[in-house]
This record gives C-alpha cells, structure tokens and sequence, in this order.
C-alpha cells in the first residue's frame, strides 16, 4: 500500500476464553502478517487481553491497543464505553478508517456511534450472519439488517444469495486463506507424509454439520469393506456426542476394533499428516471453510456437500468428491474410492498454497480501504 495518508484500525475482540471462533483467528492471524510487513505502520490493532494472550501467550508484553475489563463488568459498561473507546484510538492513533473483525457485542450501537462521529467504516459479516439477516428469526432479521442497512460498508465472505435490500456498500472477498499458517509456528517437513486410511471429520456435532450422516456412511462403508482397516475420526464437541458415541460403539463392536474414535483437538495437525480424507458435509456453504483448507494444506482428499459456492474450494477435478444430497450410500462410494487412491493429494495442496493466500487477502482487505477512504474525502 503506497498511499500513506491510509491507516487502517483493525478492531478484532473476544471477550471471553471460552470460546473464540473462526472469524477471530483469522484476524488475528491476519494481524500477525501485517506486523511483519513494511506496511505495518499503516494499520493499528485494537483487542482485548484475553485475546492477546491466546495470540502471543501472558509473557509477551502488548505494544498495540488493549482493552483490559473485568468480564463481570462487561454487560454494565461494553455497550457505552467499548465504542467510545474505539472512537478514542481511531483519533488517538490518527486513523483514516476503521475495519471491524467479528465478536463485537454490540455491532448496531458501535454503527450508530461512528456515524455520529463520521468515521468511515466496514464490518465483516460471515455469509451465514447476512443469510439469517435475509432468514431467520423476526428478531434476528431486524436486528442485522438494521447494522447492514446502517453501517458504512461490510465485508463479505462470498454469498450466494441477493444482497440488493441492504444499503451498505458490499464488498464480497475473492478468497480466505488458513490461518494456521500464520496462528502456529509450524514445521511441515516435522510430519509424516506416511498416510494411513483415516477419514477425519471436525467440526461442532450439531445437526446442520451432519455428523450422524458421516457414521452411517462409515458403517456402509464397513459393510461393503469387512477387512478394511480404515478408521472414522471424531474431532470436536456438541449436542449430538452422546447419540454419536452409542452409534459408534455398536459399529466398533461389530468389527472388534476401533473403526471410530475421538479425538482431541490439539492432535489435529498431526492427524491430518497422515490421514487420507476430510469430510465436511454440513449444510451451508463451505466457502471458504478454514479446515477444508487446513486438510488441503496436509493433502487430503475432501468429501462434501454440494452447497452455495462450496466448489469454489472443492474442486472435483482435482480427486475430489462433491455429493449432491445427504445420502449416506454416496458417501459410502466415495470413501471407497478415494480410500483406493495410494498418492496424496498433493494438487489440492498447490491449490490452497497458490490461490488461497494471506496476500491476495491482503491485497482485497487494502483494496476496500483505499476506496473507503478516497469515498469518504
């Protein structure tokens, strides 16, 4: 970036170490590659401590903006003082605009307070928080598309339905990228490239991810495959774990061994290494899922759901499998097809290595302020 009367606030927060989602990491890793680029005295980062601490660990101490408040406070002070603050380090640091990242309590209250003060602004929606503004509850609908309506800009993880009844100007991001790349320091010539016939699936046991439908096309599987040694692996937490696991048992103890296990979290890395297929069959888009494109990065072959724009990432052509319904028998066949493949899937790692990448992100994320800030003269 070259213009040097731009500077970027990038506000990412997460009020609570329970639980910090997707949207989060990407941010802060997002923040993480612009420290370490000429760039980085263009932009100024605002968080809040326990965030930091899950991003650089207790030891290091913050040089940007932090908010320190007592989570007991919060539901008494965040809606009044959180956006003043904002205010306050936008005109401290002589911002020129403002980008903001997701986990915000209040988006509606944070909109209406920078346009009183005429702050040049654009909020990041998940496509899933733009479709419940469009469909879900009478509430919900009322709420985000008071925000979307209101807010100066938003920023949009590629759509796939109409956004002409919100007034704010829309700017749909070209990709994602994984930001493990640039959350870990990791050694990718430190894993196996030894692949074993593991089928991974992570993510939250809720119905829309469809974790029951990954069990009956394992068991099908199994059926049609008596002495295979193939292994389903569970990675994640939600409602469905306990039905999960009776189905599980009866399936290990119909082969007598552990067909499916679960696993933590912290394993994930070097259990893709060696694994051979990620499932990801929710319901939703899949574009840009961040663990389709960690599986990628580790060459698995991917099974998914035909949904919205969900072939932008998986692509067939490259040994990949899109099912088109929830039929556990299509699922089956593609697992015993991609089982037989012997190579990993070393185009879907070029894929996300060449076309998915925290520069061409950049370049978008940039690309919005620059003419945030040129509308706004």
């Amino acid at each position: 970036m070259k213009e040097k009367n731009i500077k970027v606030l990038l506000v990412v927060t997460a009020f609570t170490d329970l639980y910090i989602s997707g949207y989060v990491n990407r941010f802060t890793a997002f923040w993480k590659y612009i420290a370490a680029t000429k760039d980085a005295n263009q932009f100024h980062f605002l968080t809040n401590k326990s965030l930091w601490d899950k991003m650089y660990g207790r030891e290091k101490k913050p040089n940007e903006s932090i908010i320190r408040l007592n989570r007991n406070l919060l539901k008494f002070s965040i809606r009044i003082f959180y956006p003043l603050y904002v205010v306050y380090t936008y005109k401290k640091n002589k911002c020129t605009s403002i980008h903001i990242g997701p986990n915000i309590i209040d988006w509606l209250y944070l909109v209406r307070i920078l346009n009183f003060f005429k702050i040049p602004h654009c909020l990041t929606f998940a496509s899933s928080s733009i479709e419940m503004a469009g469909y879900g509850s009478k509430a919900l609908q009322l709420k985000l598309s008071k925000v979307l309506n209101e807010a100066h800009s938003i920023d949009i993880l590629n759509p796939t339905h109409q956004l002409h009844s919100f007034k704010a100007k829309k700017y749909i991001s070209p990709c994602s990228f994984p930001y493990i790349l640039h959350n870990s320091k990791i050694d990718f010539n430190a894993f196996t490239k030894t692949k074993v016939n593991d089928i991974v699936f992570c993510g939250s046991f809720i119905n829309q991810k469809n974790p029951i439908l990954a069990l009956q096309a394992f068991e099908a599987y199994l059926y049609a495959n008596k002495n295979s040694d193939a292994r389903l692996v569970f990675i994640g937490k939600g409602e469905l774990l306990e039905q999960m696991k009776v189905i599980a048992d009866k399936i290990n103890t119909s082969c007598n061994r552990n067909a499916v296990v679960f696993e933590n979290y912290k394993n994930l890395l070097s259990i893709l290494a060696t694994s051979k297929i990620f499932l990801s069959l929710q319901d939703f888009d899949n574009y840009p899922s961040q663990s389709i494109m960690e599986a990628m990065l580790f060459e698995n072959y991917i099974i998914s759901l035909n949904n919205g724009d969900t072939k932008k990432l998986v692509k067939e052509e490259l040994g990949n499998v899109v099912i088109e319904n929830k039929d556990s028998i299509e699922v089956s066949r593609a697992i015993s097809n991609l089982l037989s493949y012997h190579q990993p899937n070393g185009a879907n790692k070029k894929l996300i290595q060449t076309e998915f990448t925290v520069e061409k992100f950049y370049n978008y994320f940039v690309d919005i302020h620059k003419t945030i800030n040129d509308s706004s003269k």
